[in-house]
């Protein structure tokens, strides 16, 4: 059993934001569960990174737009740390093709990760976050920040600081509107 005494699940945490929040969250006493669709070597580096400063981390592979990997996702989460108490969704894709009609089947996997990814984690997180849990969801499609400064804003939303945002658009954006 984990001697971490909370556990985060992070979607998309082997590159970019997910990675930077998986590796602030360790650093604020979380285990940390780094999910990866398709870079396992991107997966592993965070969690190499996270054991080596005493952490505890796993990474584990899914579809986040089929319910059965979602469901596995949430079990190895449980099975690995036996609690959960925060899930940041940030796992997501964002293909630059032109608008044709040939790209109709890439315009629709976009839709089953981004859309249904989304609607799958939030659903399932449900089920297996323990009292106080808290979800974050983000995406960006302008990056104008770096990812430590999203790790950073998501630590709060987790940690005891955030406990009374609920429900809440926040914009992380250094002030551009």
């Amino acid at each position: 059993m984990s001697k971490a005494s909370k556990a985060a699940f992070v979607t998309g945490g082997s590159g970019g934001m997910g990675k930077a929040v998986a590796l602030r969250l360790a650093a604020d006493g979380f285990a940390v569960v780094g999910h990866y669709a398709g870079n396992p070597a991107g997966a592993d580096a965070p969690v190499t990174e996270i054991a080596g400063r005493g952490g505890e981390a796993i990474a584990v592979k899914g579809d986040v737009s089929e319910s059965a990997d979602v469901d596995a996702l949430y079990h190895r989460t449980m099975d690995a740390f036996g609690r959960l108490d925060a899930v940041v969704h940030c796992a997501g894709i964002m293909p630059l093709s032109p608008i044709v009609p040939e790209g109709l089947d890439l315009f629709d996997r976009t839709i089953r990760v981004n859309l249904r990814g989304s609607y799958l984690i939030m659903a399932h997180a449900r089920s297996h976050l323990g009292e106080g849990g808290r979800i974050v969801a983000f995406s960006s499609s302008e990056r104008f920040g770096q990812p430590n400064d999203i790790a950073g804003t998501v630590a709060f939303l987790v940690g005891d600081d955030g406990e009374w945002v609920n429900s809440q658009i926040v914009y992380v954006n250094s002030g551009f509107a």
